[in-house]
């Protein structure tokens, strides 16, 4: 696939799946990570285009791709929480010693309420 088709084909790929992939960011990322967690995902599908062999559609394809960029971005948080002192107490912030699930309940309470 030469570059001028590989880009009208993204951007077709995009135009169709931005919603989806936005999707799986938001299932992911905290949300002050999500727009880096879509861009890596977007720049993985871009890089994996020339190797899609269409045994699936595309859509489907990308959505794997998406998917699996994302299930690896879930790993490198956990890997890096791991490695973590294991009191924080002294050293970081409260913020930072809740889980990814109680960090993105507390900043969709607080954005909540700034918005009421």
């Amino acid at each position: 696939m030469n570059r001028k088709k590989a880009e009208q084909e993204f951007h077709a790929l995009f135009d169709r799946n931005c919603g989806r992939w936005s999707g799986i960011a938001r299932c992911y990322a905290v949300p002050t990570e999500r727009d880096d967690l879509l861009q890596e995902m977007l720049l993985q599908i871009w890089r994996s285009l020339p190797n899609f062999k269409q045994q699936a559609q595309i859509d489907t394809w990308a959505y794997r791709v998406a998917l699996n960029t994302a299930l690896g971005w879930d790993r490198k948080w956990k890997r890096r929480d791991e490695k973590l002192p294991r009191d924080r107490s002294m050293t970081w912030p409260h913020w930072l010693n809740l889980s990814r699930t109680q960090q993105m309940r507390s900043n969709e309470f607080w954005i909540n309420s700034l918005q009421r």
